[in-house]
């Protein structure tokens, strides 16, 4: 094989749906009696992306000149789909915007049929959407489904500090480390980088991660005094006033040793597998402040599980992860009151 070329997609399993592990269960599990601990009844929030910065509107247009190895699903050529982007805070409790924290993005396309080349659906939660989840860092610290079953407990008991005392129980300063170097004031949402962290199948014959690169003109400036909206703020004031964009790019699977599939707190080297261009996502100026915005950001939910089969995740973490959206947005939809809502594209242009 070429340098730079990317590898056959590794043997890897497809999600089995409605089947848990009982580590997976007991994860579940804590993390629905944190959801009932913290929050009233009607007012339950997800457990990992609590803060809603805000809900836009996008088009997802996918470039003409995609490489022919990666024309599979929703990145075969032409193919051109409205969207839902939701910007947050990866962070179990409501936070303030002055706190350091990673910032979530994910982007629900609509009126992806079966028909769009994907081999079919991983579920039929979600019957015409693809949904793809976004941190503004490049790994996940903890990486794998061991580790993050562990901490679990600490971390929902006790918050950061709880984490961080078992992180230093187990030794992993490392990833203290790493993780305390990717945070910051961000000046807003639309003005970073964002990648998946985990790899999900490109087709049948590759794996990949994506990227998101913001390519705005105009760029938000960070205030010199913080307040706890200020990321909000500078969100709604940026796409009052202007577009937003960010081109998407893929980058693939080249063996277990520098591209591991198991392993998420790995970033992927470039130098090994290159970005590769495929898509651009585009926010036209509106209103992302409106109420009915709000409301809809709580209805709909957006997990690696809403997916063709050919953009499927991968890896045991990733897998998990399925179960684990799955569960919680049916717990947390319930625990409201309120049904869960599958955004359709023939709704889009009247959405406010």
């Amino acid at each position: 094989m070429q340098k730079n070329q990317p590898a056959p997609s590794p043997q890897t399993a497809v999600c089995p749906f409605g089947r848990t592990t009982s580590k997976v269960d007991k994860l579940i599990k804590r993390l629905q009696d944190f959801l009932g601990r913290t929050y009233r009844p009607g007012d339950a929030r997800r457990a990992g992306m609590a803060t809603t910065l805000g809900l836009a509107k996008g088009r997802f247009t996918v470039d003409e000149n995609v490489p022919v190895h990666l024309r599979a699903g929703v990145f075969s050529q032409g193919h051109s789909f409205p969207c839902w982007v939701r910007f947050s805070t990866s962070s179990e409790r409501i936070r303030s915007d002055k706190e350091k924290q990673v910032r979530g993005l994910a982007i629900k396309l609509l009126g992806v049929y079966e028909s769009s080349g994907g081999g079919g659906r991983l579920s039929e939660d979600e019957h015409c959407t693809q949904d793809f989840t976004f941190l503004s860092q490049p790994f996940v610290p903890l990486g794998t489904l061991d580790r993050f079953a562990g901490i679990a407990p600490f971390f929902l008991r006790f918050s950061t500090w709880g984490g961080l005392l078992w992180l230093m129980m187990h030794g992993h300063f490392d990833i203290i480390r790493k993780t305390a170097g990717n945070i910051h004031h961000d000046s807003s949402p639309l003005d970073i980088a964002y990648w998946s962290c985990v790899p999900y199948q490109c087709g049948e014959r590759h794996v990949v991660k994506c990227k998101l690169q913001p390519t705005s003109a105009f760029r938000s400036r960070l205030p010199a005094k913080l307040t706890d909206d200020y990321l909000k703020e500078n969100l709604a004031r940026h796409l009052a006033e202007h577009p937003a964009s960010f081109d998407v790019f893929v980058q693939c699977y080249r063996n277990d040793a520098s591209t591991p599939i198991e392993d998420a707190s790995v970033e992927w080297p470039e130098d090994v597998s290159p970005f590769v261009k495929v898509a651009t996502l585009e926010l036209p100026v509106q209103s992302v402040n409106a109420p009915s915005r709000k409301q809809l950001a709580e209805v709909i939910a957006f997990s690696p599980g809403n997916s063709l089969m050919a953009h499927r995740p991968v890896g045991e973490l990733n897998l998990a992860r399925v179960q684990i959206y799955r569960e919680l947005a049916r717990y947390r939809h319930a625990r409201n009151g309120k049904a869960r809502v599958e955004p359709r594209a023939e709704d889009f242009d009247a959405a406010e």
